[in-house]
């Protein structure tokens, strides 16, 4: 059986929604992995990889360990694909961990600032995920933030063919400081290196950047200046092939990391 809840509401008042295999009447059960999409609304794959993976595996039941998703975090930026929420800021520059008014990127005017974020803050402060998977679009990466993650991006990793690997950059940050591209202000970066349940345990952060491309035949690194461009013109004109390729290695990695 699948439950959900509405965990907050965007600027624009369009709610935002958990769906589970366990009840959330009660707290959340130990060790249950949870997965976020949509955090950056032009990242639409984010989305219907995770509203399918909710379908093939969550309201079938195949998924046996308790898994929490969440497909769309930033609806408004969704519904203008686009970065950026209505008030025009990047919600994965909005979180605690060294945030700072000088982002590249506009990060509010302070920590939380913004519905968004502050809703999935206080879902996982009350929820105590173990495992914490971030969907994004298209650094080609599996990023591990803190020590402690490590071992749960080994193995999302190890669970591709040598032929699917090729798609992705298996990367470990700093398990202390992060490295300088870390960016300050991001759910990685909270998760990863400052979120505590108690005084010792931290919950396993990944952020999984999916290809800008399916073709395997095309170097992914050093990634193109135009890598996002080319991302959104797949999607836009024809996402069937980029689905084909690249989806049953994401769900793969999401069912190793949710075991």
């Amino acid at each position: 059986m699948v439950y959900s809840q509405v965990i907050g509401q965007s600027l624009q008042h369009r709610e935002i929604t958990a769906y589970a295999n366990f009840d959330f009447i009660h707290k959340a059960p130990t060790g249950h992995t949870l997965l976020i999409g949509g955090t950056h609304g032009d990242e639409r794959a984010s989305v219907k990889f995770l509203q399918n993976f909710h379908k093939r595996f969550l309201e079938s039941g195949q998924l046996t360990n308790p898994v929490c998703i969440i497909p769309l975090l930033s609806p408004d930026a969704y519904e203008k694909n686009s970065r950026y929420n209505a008030r025009g800021v990047d919600i994965n520059r909005n979180f605690p961990f060294k945030w700072t008014s000088h982002s590249e990127e506009n990060p509010g005017t302070a920590p939380l600032s913004e519905p968004e974020s502050k809703s999935i803050y206080d879902f996982i402060r009350n929820n105590e995920p173990s495992r914490i998977i971030s969907l994004h679009w298209a650094l080609s990466e599996i990023d591990a933030d803190g020590k402690q993650s490590f071992p749960l991006a080994q193995k999302m990793f190890s669970s591709l063919s040598p032929s699917e690997r090729a798609f992705f950059r298996y990367k470990q940050r700093d398990p202390h400081t992060g490295t300088s591209d870390n960016p300050p202000g991001s759910l990685g970066s909270w998760c990863g290196y400052d979120l505590k349940y108690n005084k010792t345990n931290r919950p396993s952060m990944v952020t999984l950047e999916l290809p800008y491309t399916h073709k395997s035949s095309e170097n992914l690194y050093p990634l193109p200046e135009h890598s996002v461009n080319i991302m959104r013109g797949i999607w836009a004109k024809n996402p069937e092939p980029y689905t084909a390729v690249i989806e049953p290695m994401v769900h793969k990695m999401l069912l190793a990391a949710s075991c």
